[in-house]
């Protein structure tokens, strides 16, 4: 299980508070913080390729794409999600 450190939690804190991309955000501090964490061989993939300790996720409503926690409004349902997620 993945809990993020202080350091990362005050990067991406600070990030939010001036208005930037909170999804961009959120990878910028993990690969500044955690980045470098090691790897491990994967169980799920063949050959056991070696996979990155953290590596960040974000599911996003496509209509929030680029917007800060700044951009409040009332919406309706989500029709499209997005998932990014950092590469290996």
């Amino acid at each position: 299980m993945f809990y993020p450190d202080d350091d990362l939690q005050f990067g991406f804190g600070l990030d939010a508070s001036v208005g930037g991309d909170l999804n961009g955000a959120w990878f910028q501090e993990v690969s500044a913080y955690d980045g470098d964490d090691g790897t491990y061989a994967s169980q799920h993939l063949t050959g056991k390729i070696p996979v990155h300790y953290d590596r960040a996720s974000t599911m996003i409503d496509a209509r929030d794409l680029g917007q800060s926690i700044y951009n409040v409004r009332p919406q309706s349902a989500s029709s499209t999600l997005w998932n990014f997620w950092m590469g290996n």
